[in-house]
């Protein structure tokens, strides 16, 4: 029997009078790979990071890992936050000041790990083939580059889901392809994978889709 780690009900998303979300209902199972694809303006994004606990809904219901995210405190989702989703944002989201090795360290940090951050650190830069760029800032490094940074620092907690914002929105083809393969063979090795993508070739990647469209469950 499959694990369910997302689970959404009826859910609906306003802000003031405009209505963004309808009625939405799907879930995700363990070892997923799953791409909500939508043009812009379609609520997907909205959708994306309410899942991932940075907004509320206005109804219905989500459940993570089998609990209702609605029960949590702002700290309860904080936690929930670091150890259980990896993020990966279009834009990177990396701190421009602080070495690549700091910024995949941050999460570390946040969750008080105890493990020896330097070793943890050089696996997860070897596994994204940027071993030797632990010393370099972000404006050093290409823009495919940055995400693969990116992907590191969202893997260093060994996250349940990874959530993917247009993971490829900001690179050309080549460095598209190199994101993408890399989150495929993630999937591969047990990692559930959410990502929101516009482009159709970036979506026939993922296992399955769900097709959003002016706020409403179109296919899936």
């Amino acid at each position: 029997m499959q694990s369910t780690i997302v689970n959404v009900t009826n859910l609906s998303k306003s802000f003031g009078k405009e209505s963004v979300l309808h009625n939405i209902d799907f879930e995700i199972h363990r070892g997923d790979f799953v791409a909500i694809k939508g043009p812009s303006g379609s609520g997907k994004s909205t959708l994306l990071s309410i899942i991932g606990l940075l907004e509320n809904y206005s109804s219905g219901k989500v459940s993570l890992f089998g609990d209702d995210v609605s029960t949590f405190s702002e700290q309860k989702k904080s936690t929930f936050r670091n150890k259980k989703i990896g993020w990966i944002f279009q834009n990177f989201n990396l701190i421009g000041d602080m070495t690549i090795s700091d910024n995949i360290t941050l999460p570390l940090k946040y969750a008080k790990s105890k493990n020896d951050t330097k070793i943890i650190v050089s696996k997860a830069l070897e596994n994204v083939g940027l071993a030797a760029k632990a010393n370099s800032y972000p404006a050093q490094l290409s823009g495919g580059q940055q995400q693969r940074v990116a992907i590191a620092r969202a893997l260093i907690t060994s996250p349940d889901l990874i959530l993917a914002d247009e993971p490829t929105g900001s690179l050309d083809s080549a460095n598209g392809e190199k994101v993408m393969s890399l989150l495929r063979e993630l999937n591969k090795q047990g990692k559930t994978v959410l990502m929101i993508t516009h482009d159709d070739e970036i979506a026939q990647q993922a296992n399955r889709i769900i097709t959003i469209t002016d706020g409403c469950v179109q296919k899936q």
